[in-house]
């Protein structure tokens, strides 16, 4: 992480400001909930999945990768496989996106407001709706190659 971006003037971080940098991204939650579900994450497939375009999505591995809080694993296979992975240090973030996430979805009915298909799939409750919408991305996929 480049540090000098949130040094403030008095020389030190503030806490909120550093898990803002760290965790700071639209996917970055996704990610890290999708390989604690399944235990690894690929790049094609979170790229079809998410729909987000694989610069975002590199620039976002990265980042977590610099960061600690993931590792890239490579199989000397053909072709090669590419698994992403949760470090030690990763790990001890699934609780904090636990309480982010229940927060949110009680807060939500209090409010009624309508829980988006496949909310539940990275953070491992998929739901019927969720598994119709992976299915038709697979499906789609499939008939575009």
């Amino acid at each position: 992480m480049k540090k000098e971006n949130i040094i403030q003037a008095d020389a030190g971080i503030r806490p909120y400001d550093f898990f803002a940098k760290v965790m700071g991204g639209k996917w970055k939650p996704y990610l890290i909930r999708g390989i604690a579900h399944r235990g690894y994450i690929r790049f094609n497939e979170s790229m079809r999945i998410l729909g987000v375009s694989a610069k975002v999505l590199k620039q976002q591995l990265r980042e977590l990768e610099e960061d600690g809080i993931i590792e890239r694993k490579v199989y000397s296979v053909v072709p090669t496989r590419v698994d992403y992975v949760l470090t030690e240090t990763g790990k001890t973030l699934i609780p904090i996106y636990d309480l982010i996430f229940d927060w949110s979805l009680k807060r939500m009915e209090a409010l009624n407001l309508p829980v988006a298909p496949f909310s539940y799939t990275f953070h491992g409750g998929d739901t019927q709706e969720d598994l119709k919408y992976l299915e038709k991305v697979y499906s789609d996929e499939d008939l575009a190659e």
